[in-house]
C-alpha cells in the first residue's frame, strides 16, 4: 500500500508566504487545475483562492 501524505493550509497561511508553489503530476490533475481556472467559486476548487489572489507570487510545475 502506498501512503501519500497532504498538508493543508489556511489561506491565510498561503498568503502570509513569500512565494507560492503548486505541484501536480499526470494528466487528470492537469485537467482539475484547468477547470479550476475557468471559474471563481473557491467552493468548487479551493485552489482558486490562491490563484485568483496577487499579493503572492504563484508558479505552477506540472510534470507528465
Amino acid at each position: 500500500m502506498t501512503l501519500f501524505r497532504r498538508v493543508s493550509l489556511t489561506p491565510a497561511a498561503l498568503l502570509a508566504c513569500q512565494r507560492i508553489s503548486l505541484l501536480f503530476f499526470g494528466a487528470e490533475k492537469r485537467a482539475v487545475f484547468e477547470a479550476a481556472l475557468s471559474g471563481d467559486d473557491p467552493a468548487e476548487y479551493p485552489v482558486r483562492a490562491v490563484l485568483a489572489q496577487d499579493a503572492v507570487p504563484v508558479t505552477v510545475y506540472t510534470a507528465p
